[in-house]
């Protein structure tokens, strides 16, 4: 079925819906609900046309499916609830941790020395108790934890989570992103404030981040060496974490709606000069410094947002901020109003489209008969002059084309898809309003809607 000179059809249905309810665009503008759907069809003969892009092999799926499985061996992870004071939020997360199977272990970690918390107390199963460990702490060292807690770990790389964040819906998305790239730091983050102009490398790690081991271990190390003696910058230990590691994380946009930005700006200021200072003394006393620039991934930097129902994640490579020297009003420009499920809300660039611009949707790993509906609100000729192309690693993209409306077997496979701009586009910008995966079942029957 895999054999390269097989050619099936993949059938692209563009269903136009023409609408006026695109409130912070225009009045008058269309929104556009494309089908993407993938249906074994007749083999045909294509020996006639000279060039004819196949896709992937089932060699290169079955090879991609087996670095995933590695990876996950390689990098097994530890789930580390805190609990301060809010049981009910620890014995949710703890039971949905356990049941997404996606971690070796569960540390939950008590900070209050007052209570000495027990897995009686969290209500667990007895088939859950092996693969659940509490911690209970002497004194509260709240800005240490996730790096101790992680340092205690049996596994490679740890998430963390906060008792008082129950949200567990992007936590497959973050799993997926940290296997993608696992040598860099991965945060969830609603930097985005219309209200300040926030750097968008700072995240609170507080409500979902993924690392190494290794990485709070050297943490913990830089703490000794440099906070000792000046506790009182201890409460700066998160922020310290995200500049002394010295690369861009990998975030992942939520809501923008965030009652802590301030503290967060204010902080991150705090934390850069006192790190500046440093460097400059260490520079200067040593001819060198510790904190070398390091780059431990890809170095094209991207907007994500994960799902509502965190089964994919939309990027793109318009960032919200593009200009150092401009406060920008990014309330429309963040990433997680393509995906939060509301088609009234879109994701906008702040922008016109220049060549190479793209959105793109991973759904965190290969997959075989992926459908979508893809809803936009920019125009058709913009639409029909993206490229589209697919991809089992987000790096070696194939382009999607077609012959006639016949599609090769190897188009069938992918993890990511994308839409790039091939010309410069005067006076547009990207606008996507939602993304809906569909079932099978619905599939067929639009299908033979279609067929009528």
């Amino acid at each position: 079925m895999w054999q390269r000179s097989a050619i099936f059809s993949i059938i692209i249905c563009i269903i136009l819906y023409f609408t006026t309810f695109t409130p912070f665009i225009s009045d008058n503008v269309q929104q556009i609900y494309i089908t993407i759907s993938h249906f074994n069809t007749r083999s045909e003969d294509y020996s006639s046309y000279d060039t004819i892009n196949i896709g992937f092999s089932l060699f290169e799926f079955e090879q991609t499916k087996l670095n995933e499985i590695q990876l996950k061996h390689e990098y097994n992870l530890t789930a580390i609830v805190h609990y301060r004071k809010r049981l009910s939020y620890v014995k949710k997360m703890v039971k949905y941790l356990f049941d997404t199977q996606l971690f070796k272990e569960i540390i939950i970690w008590n900070s209050n020395p007052h209570i000495n918390l027990t897995l009686q107390q969290i209500n667990i199963d007895l088939n859950m108790i092996k693969f659940i460990r509490i911690i209970n702490s002497k004194e509260n060292i709240t800005h240490k934890i996730k790096y101790l807690a992680c340092s205690e770990a049996n596994t490679s790389a740890c998430f963390f989570i906060y008792d008082k964040w129950y949200r567990p819906y992007y936590i497959k998305s973050l799993i997926a992103s940290f296997y993608s790239n696992p040598n860099t730091l991965h945060f969830i983050s609603n930097y985005l404030n219309k209200e300040i102009d926030v750097p968008t490398s700072f995240s609170w790690t507080d409500y979902g981040c993924i690392f190494l081991r290794k990485y709070a271990q050297q943490h913990l190390n830089l703490i000794n060496k440099y906070l000792t003696h000046d506790q009182n910058l201890l409460h700066l230990i998160d922020d310290l974490f995200l500049i002394w590691f010295n690369d861009i994380p990998i975030q992942l946009n939520i809501d923008s709606q965030h009652h802590s930005s301030n503290l967060l700006y204010n902080e991150s200021v705090v934390a850069i000069r006192k790190l500046q200072y440093s460097l400059h003394r260490d520079r200067f006393i040593s001819n060198n410094t510790l904190f070398f620039h390091k780059q431990n991934h890809n170095s094209s930097i991207y907007v994500k947002s994960p799902s509502f129902n965190d089964r994919f994640i939309f990027f793109s490579n318009v960032l919200a901020i593009y200009d150092d020297h401009k406060v920008h009003d990014i309330s429309f420009h963040n990433t997680w109003k393509a995906v939060d499920g509301n088609i009234s809300t879109c994701w906008q660039t702040n922008r016109t489209i220049y060549s190479g611009d793209f959105f793109a949707i991973d759904f965190l790993y290969a997959q075989t008969n992926i459908t979508f509906v893809l809803i936009v609100s920019h125009n058709r000729i913009t639409q029909a002059n993206l490229e589209m192309s697919i991809s089992f690693n987000g790096i070696w993209w194939i382009p999607y084309e077609s012959f006639r409306g016949q599609f090769n077997e190897g188009f069938k496979s992918f993890r990511y898809i994308k839409f790039k701009a091939i010309n410069n586009h005067s006076n547009q910008s990207f606008q996507v309003c939602d993304i809906q995966m569909i079932s099978k079942e619905k599939t067929l029957t639009n299908r033979q809607s279609l067929d009528m």
